[in-house]
């Protein structure tokens, strides 16, 4: 029941974060949802199905399609009238150029970390319902779990603090407004890790997070345009915190099986 309740109240938080984006006003520019998306979702699809079966896959598709769904409810929120929904969050599928760094670095990040935090709610749902079901049906107690751990392992990935993850954004924005320097340092610490436990373990998931973290350590063509207020950064900092702390807990099952 504390998971119900935790749920309950993500919801009801959620909702009033977001209900200025239920409105009929602005438009929705649908993007992936054609040949290349399809085809992309696809090799996705086979990629983690091979490796960790069909449930997980699809477990893995639908997670990305909330974190998406998150992230344009927050930019309609925010005023924007043509937000972009993506099939998968892959650069090549946008139809419109939304930085994510411009002259507004607390929308940019309240827009990067809405997608986990949208998450949150289904996640601690679907963790609840796997309780709730065992005593009457296991196989819906089981796929409840699954996508509960897929949920949090997915949301923990794209939260890491590597650019173009979105987690690797909010950490330059709110480095800028204390120190910089650490942005970096945090990425550096961050791909040492994985990069010894992909010695340590032969883990090529490891492997493939250490790159991803080595290229985000290339110049990039953005920048912070201004560094947040202090009240504001320390908001973002307690944010992006939890709410990777949250989503670890939630996939460490997954995120286990990487090691």
């Amino acid at each position: 029941m504390l998971f119900l309740l935790i749920a309950i109240c993500l919801s009801i938080g959620l909702a009033s974060c977001l209900r200025s984006a239920l409105t009929p006003e602005g438009q929705i520019i649908f993007s992936g949802f054609n040949g290349v998306g399809v085809v992309a979702a696809f090799v996705a699809f086979a990629a983690v199905g091979f490796l960790f079966g069909f449930t997980v896959a699809a477990c893995t598709l639908l997670s990305l399609f909330i974190y998406e769904l998150g992230q344009m409810l927050a930019r309609r929120s925010l005023g924007v009238k043509q937000a972009e929904l993506r099939l998968l969050p892959l650069p090549f599928l946008s139809r419109t150029k939304v930085p994510h760094l411009g002259d507004d670095p607390l929308g940019d990040c309240y827009v990067a970390l809405m997608g986990a935090g949208l998450s949150l709610a289904p996640l601690a749902l679907a963790f609840t319902a796997s309780q709730l079901l065992v005593p009457y049906n296991h196989e819906l107690a089981t796929l409840a779990l699954t996508f509960a751990v897929t949920c949090g392992a997915v949301n923990f990935i794209m939260l890491l603090p590597f650019v173009p993850l979105d987690g690797g954004h909010c950490v330059r924005v709110f480095a800028y407004s204390f120190w910089p320097a650490i942005g970096p340092a945090i990425t550096c610490f961050m791909i040492a890790v994985f990069a010894s436990a992909s010695l340590k373990d032969g883990s090529v998931a490891f492997m493939v997070l250490a790159a991803i973290g080595l290229q985000s350590l290339l110049p990039r063509r953005f920048k912070v345009q201004r560094p947040l207020a202090p009240n504001d950064a320390l908001t973002v900092l307690a944010a992006y915190s939890f709410t990777l702390a949250a989503h670890f807990c939630g996939g460490w099952w997954l995120i286990q099986t990487l090691i």
